[in-house]
Order: structure tokens, then C-alpha cells, then sequence
């Protein structure tokens, strides 16, 4: 498909399309390869058949950043030596409102804020860039959120079912010395390439490992994920490619510290895509002496 689409280079469809084959065939290698013998030959002759049309031109550009007024930076790019660089700009400044961000909020309907980024390219040669934020909410409170992974955490009991409750405020209380199943379910709507879904437990409850925990018990050649680690504080697990459904990480946890405690919300994302995320909300969880 990648072959064909790229014999038709004006097509408006075929250049929405090319670039996210190409991630996706990368995507599915493993070990740097594909499957068989006959995949890495064809998945070669439409990887070069993409070189040639868009990296045909011998790269010799410079590029900027700019934020609303404020210059970022320049960076001069020359070669096919694989060349990243780095452009960070402080939370400080993101937030920061200029007189001139102001007048323009004032003259927009809803005056708002807003703050254009701009990347520019100037010379010969096809520029590629990632722009991300990493941020932390001021709120222990977080909603749940969908950017392309659906993530619900649920707690259950599982010797007594009246040891685990919820009240109509999401508050999750849990008898001490109770043992709790924890269900992470993650639903996805296309296919993902190397997915990690972690899920930190609240202070007041500790991760009982498999190997530890003999009614705990699994078949690890039916799972969907490739690895799991079980940590002091949370869980983690990874599969290199999940296909439109939805995916359960079940684990068994020990409530052991009475008290009031916050579960950080359990998250799912594409590891060299992290725009692809999604997480669930933040919990109250109280440990009942």
C-alpha cells in the first residue's frame, strides 16, 4: 500500500496517508527487522521508494522557533547525519502574559489567551520535529482523560466484598489488612506500537508479586501484554503492539497503613509517541483500621 500511494505523489489522500504508513511499518519491527524474509523485502523496496521522494533533496536548511513575540532559538541543519537538537522553553514563559498577548486576547471573542507557536524552515531539504510539554497539575485531583487509550481503574475485595466500598463521591474505602484486586482496563480503537500502562498504587496498599502470592496465578502465554514489572509503588506493563480492543491488568494488592491516601491515575501511552495517551482519574482512597 505504502508502494502504491507513494506512485501518486499530488494525491491529497496519499499525502495524508504516507507519512503514518511509514510510522507504522517502523513501528512493527522487532529487533530492528520484520517478520520474515518476504516482509523485510518489500517493507526495504517501499522505504526506499519513500526516501526517494521525499528525501531526495540533499538536507541545507535553518530553522527557528518562535513563541508568541519571543524567539526560541536557530538551529542550521546540513547533511544526512541524523542531527537532533533540543529547543526547551520554561513553564514560566508559556504561561507568562505580555501586554501584547493581552491586546490580542482583548480584540478575540472570549478573550482568551492565547500563544502562537511557530516553526519555521528555510533552504532545501525535509525538516522533521516534535513539539511536547511536560507539565504537572497543580490539583491532586485529576480527570480521567482520552488521547487515544480509554483507561478506568476499578478496586474490588477479593475474600470479603464488604471490605471494599465506594460512596457516591468516588471515595474508595478499604478494611485494613484486606487483600484488594486492582483492574486497570485500557480499550483502544486502532492499533498501538510499544504501549506501556502503568498504575501507581495508593501509599497505604502494597503490590503482592505473582511469585509471591500463591492464589494469585496466570497464564503468561494467553496474556496480551510481553512484560510486567511489580514494583514498590506501582505496576507496570508492556506490549509491543495491541490491536483495536480492550485489555485488562489485574494485579492483587494488600491494604497494609490505615489512613487517607491519593491513587495517582493509572496511565497508558505509545512510549516513542507519548501525544498517545490516556489515563484515568485520580482516586480518594481511605485504609480503614
Amino acid at each position: 500500500m505504502l508502494d502504491a500511494l507513494l506512485s501518486l505523489p499530488d494525491d491529497p489522500f496519499a499525502k495524508a496517508v504516507v507519512p503514518k504508513l511509514v510510522a507504522g511499518l517502523l513501528g512493527r519491527r522487532k529487533n530492528g527487522h520484520w517478520v520474515n524474509t518476504q516482509a523485510n523485502g518489500f517493507a526495504l523496496i517501499a522505504m526506499n521508494h519513500y526516501f526517494r521522494t521525499y528525501e531526495k533533496d540533499y538536507p541545507q536548511f535553518e530553522s527557528a522557533v518562535w513563541l508568541g513575540d519571543g524567539y526560541a532559538g536557530t538551529q542550521i541543519f546540513e547533511g544526512r547525519d541524523m542531527t537532533q537538537v533540543d529547543v526547551a522553553i520554561p513553564m514560566t514563559e508559556v504561561m507568562k502574559v505580555t501586554e501584547s498577548d493581552q491586546v490580542k486576547a482583548e480584540q478575540e471573542p472570549g478573550n482568551a489567551v492565547q500563544k502562537k507557536l511557530v516553526v519555521t524552515k528555510s533552504g532545501r531539504g525535509r525538516m522533521y520535529y516534535r513539539l511536547g510539554m511536560r507539565y504537572a497539575p497543580k490539583d491532586v485531583q485529576v480527570a480521567a482523560l482520552e488521547r487515544g487509550f480509554s483507561v478506568v481503574r476499578k478496586y474490588t475485595a477479593l475474600d470479603n466484598p464488604a471490605e471494599v466500598t465506594t460512596d457516591k463521591n468516588g471515595v474508595v474505602y478499604i478494611a485494613a489488612g484486606c487483600r484488594v484486586k486492582v483492574d486497570v482496563v485500557v480499550t483502544v480503537k486502532g492499533p498501538r506500537n510499544h504501549v506501556a500502562i502503568v498504575d501507581s498504587l495508593p501509599a497505604g496498599l502494597e503490590v503482592q508479586a505473582p511469585s509471591l502470592d500463591r492464589n494469585q496465578t496466570e497464564d503468561r502465554w494467553s496474556s496480551w501484554w510481553d512484560h510486567r514489572n511489580f514494583r514498590d509503588a506501582r505496576v507496570e506493563a508492556f506490549a509491543q503492539r495491541l490491536y483495536a480492543g480492550t485489555y485488562t491488568l489485574s494485579f492483587n494488592a494488600t491494604a497494609t497503613s490505615p489512613g487517607s491516601y491519593v491513587a495517582p491515575p493509572a496511565k497508558a501511552e505509545e512510549m516513542y509517541t507519548p501525544e498517545t495517551f490516556g489515563n484515568s482519574a485520580s482516586q480518594n482512597v481511605v485504609v480503614l483500621p
